[in-house]
């Protein structure tokens, strides 16, 4: 027996794909947010968050009683995949992660004219599209440019209309990406991107529009719960090392309740939200026996709350 009990949770909607919100599970349950902010998000085809969750049998009137009180936990561990090649390109077996990067994201709106492609001359053109082009590459300088502080940015959506061939894109959306574990960094990669969205836009004489969709906030993870997962991995002869993560987790939401840790283990070839994803048994089972051996140390321990 142990001196603590043991409890799975499993949370929903941690990925961000269909509804541009992750982690909505375990937002709900540390009490970030109002759930019914987020009921009326669409999807790509027009259904709501509200609908995909009552065809899916949620209980939407009940949940509130998911938030749970700090004083219910005394510790929270969190498995995953890297979704990344540094695990695998250094031959670490074990990934503890000392810090989540918390994801800045934006949609950018660029109004131009859909003029015809063949009647308009260079000079009297306002093209969404090649704006948009700029943006994406000073976007991309503005990621280099805060690198050395382990700070990234992405533009991973790009939707122009009309889509014609004989048509100069007259409106283009672009979605940004920007994550980073030091929010001075982040902040300066986003003032940086906001200067430019300026700039091209006076410069091509075409409207901008920036949409805040989310601002999070990077989570240091707890220094017992990294030492822990060390010391378990060196009991165990498993290569490993301290390391951040650069996607976001559940683990970083539940961090703001009870001491959190997250356990990295290698995905072939860094790849991840893929058809191609892919972990070997063997190291997952290994994942596995970290994550038994580290509960284990804490639910016998008497350090912390009852």
């Amino acid at each position: 027996l142990t001196r603590h009990p043991l409890e799975v949770i499993v949370f929903v909607s941690e990925e961000s794909s269909r509804f541009k919100m992750a982690t909505l599970g375990s937002s709900v349950m540390a009490g970030l947010d109002n759930p019914n902010h987020w009921l009326n998000l669409t999807d790509a085809h027009g259904v709501s968050l509200r609908e995909a969750a009552v065809k899916n049998g949620a209980q939407l009137a009940e949940i509130e009683s998911a938030q749970r009180r700090p004083e219910e936990f005394k510790a929270f561990l969190e498995l995953h995949i890297e979704q990344g090649r540094v695990l695998e390109e250094s031959e670490n077996k074990i990934g503890v992660v000392t810090a989540i990067a918390a994801p800045t994201r934006w949609q950018v709106t660029i109004e131009g004219r859909a003029d015809h492609s063949g009647a308009t001359p260079m000079a009297l053109r306002r093209d969404a599209l090649a704006a948009a082009a700029e943006l994406v590459l000073a976007v991309e300088r503005r990621g280099w440019e805060e690198s050395p502080y382990q700070s990234v940015a992405t533009v991973g959506v790009l939707d122009l209309e009309p889509g014609a061939m004989n048509v100069i894109p007259g409106t283009v959306t672009i979605g940004i990406d920007v994550r980073g574990i030091h929010p001075d960094s982040i902040q300066r990669v986003v003032n940086g991107i906001a200067h430019d969205i300026k700039d091209i836009g006076q410069r091509r004489k075409v409207k901008t529009a920036i949409q805040k969709l989310s601002a999070g906030q990077p989570v240091t993870l707890d220094e017992t719960m990294i030492n822990t997962i060390e010391t378990v991995c060196e009991e165990l002869a498993i290569p490993h090392m301290l390391m951040p993560s650069g996607a976001g987790h559940d683990a970083m939401n539940m961090a703001k309740l009870t001491p959190t840790g997250l356990i990295f283990i290698p995905c072939k070839d860094g790849i991840s939200h893929n058809p191609a994803e892919e972990a070997s048994i063997d190291d997952i089972a290994l994942g596995a026996e970290v994550l038994l051996h580290t509960l284990l140390k804490l639910a016998h321990s008497a350090q912390g709350g009852e």
